[in-house]
C-alpha cells in the first residue's frame, strides 16, 4: 500500500475510522485502497471516512471500484456509512454521484465528513454497559440483551442473541484481568453484539464448520460460529473488541 501511504485511525469513542490517503488514485492504487476498505468495513464502525485531500490525481474508473466496495458491504453485512472527503472536484462530478448513489457520501472536507459520520451513528439504537470480572458478568449480559430485544421489537433473534453475549462476555471474564463492556446495537436489518476487553490477545479461532471443539474451553466461539450471520476481533490499544451479528429480517432485492 505504498502509493498511497494510508494512515488509518480507529476513534472508538465517536465509533469512526479515518481512512488518509496521499499521491495519486489510480487503477492501481484503487484495488489498495479497497484491500483497506474491506478491512475497515469488516470491523463494523458506525463510519469510515475517507480523507482525499492530499490526492493529486483521482481516475474516475477508480472510484467505481470504491462504489462497487460500499455496495458489497451493504448488501452482505450490517450498514457502515463510508464518507469520501477532501474537496476534490472529481467527487463532485455527475457521473460520480450517480456512480455512489446511496452507497457513498462526499464531504468537502474532512471536519464535514466527521459530522456526516456523527449523523450515522445516531441513527443507530444502541445500549451498552460495562462489567466487572466476575461470575454475574455474563447474566447481566444476557439480560442486558433481552431488555434490547424487547424495546427494538425483535424478540425473535433473543434465544440467540442471548447466547452471543453470554460467551463473548464469559470469554472476556476469563481473559481480561479488568473491567470490559458490551453493547448491542441495532443496524438494520441486523442486530450487532459487541464485547470490549483488556486481553490484546486475538479470539481463538474455532474449528472449520462441522467439526465440534475437542475441549470444553473451545465452545464459546464455535456456538457464535453457528447461531450468527458473522463475527470477527477488532484490535484496540488497551485491548480488544469481539463482535458478532445476527440477522433480524430479510432485505428485499
Amino acid at each position: 500500500m505504498g502509493s498511497l501511504a494510508p494512515d488509518i485511525r480507529r476513534d472508538h469513542v465517536a465509533d469512526t475510522t479515518v481512512v488518509r490517503i496521499a499521491g495519486s488514485l489510480d487503477l492501481t492504487a484503487a484495488s489498495e485502497l479497497r484491500e483497506v476498505l474491506t478491512t475497515c468495513l469488516a470491523e463494523l464502525p458506525a463510519a469510515v471516512v475517507v480523507d482525499l485531500s492530499a490526492v493529486v490525481r483521482i481516475d474516475p474508473l477508480a472510484l467505481s471500484i470504491v462504489s462497487a466496495r460500499a455496495s458489497a458491504q451493504r448488501r452482505t453485512g450490517p450498514a457502515v456509512s463510508l464518507v469520501l472527503c477532501g474537496g476534490h472536484p472529481m467527487l463532485s462530478t455527475r457521473r460520480a454521484r450517480v456512480m455512489f448513489g446511496r452507497d457513498v457520501s462526499v464531504a468537502s472536507s474532512l471536519a464535514e465528513g466527521l459530522r456526516l459520520a456523527g449523523i450515522a451513528r445516531l441513527r443507530i439504537s444502541r445500549v451498552a454497559e460495562e462489567f466487572w470480572r466476575g461470575d454475574g458478568a455474563p447474566e447481566h449480559a444476557r439480560q442486558l440483551v433481552a431488555r434490547a430485544c424487547a424495546a427494538w421489537q425483535v424478540e425473535h433473534v433473543v434465544a440467540n442473541a442471548e447466547l452471543i453475549a453470554s460467551e463473548l462476555t464469559t470469554n472476556a471474564v476469563v481473559h481480561a484481568r479488568s473491567r470490559g463492556s458490551i453493547e448491542v446495537l441495532l443496524r438494520d436489518p441486523y442486530l450487532h453484539i459487541r464485547v470490549t476487553d483488556s486481553d490484546p490477545l486475538p479470539p481463538a479461532r474455532p474449528p472449520p464448520d462441522g467439526v465440534a471443539p475437542d475441549r470444553e474451553g473451545g465452545r464459546g466461539l464455535w456456538l457464535v460460529h453457528l447461531v450468527s450471520s458473522g463475527w470477527g476481533w477488532v484490535p484496540r490499544q488497551d485491548g480488544k473488541t469481539v463482535w458478532a451479528t445476527l440477522r433480524v429480517r430479510q432485505v428485499d432485492g
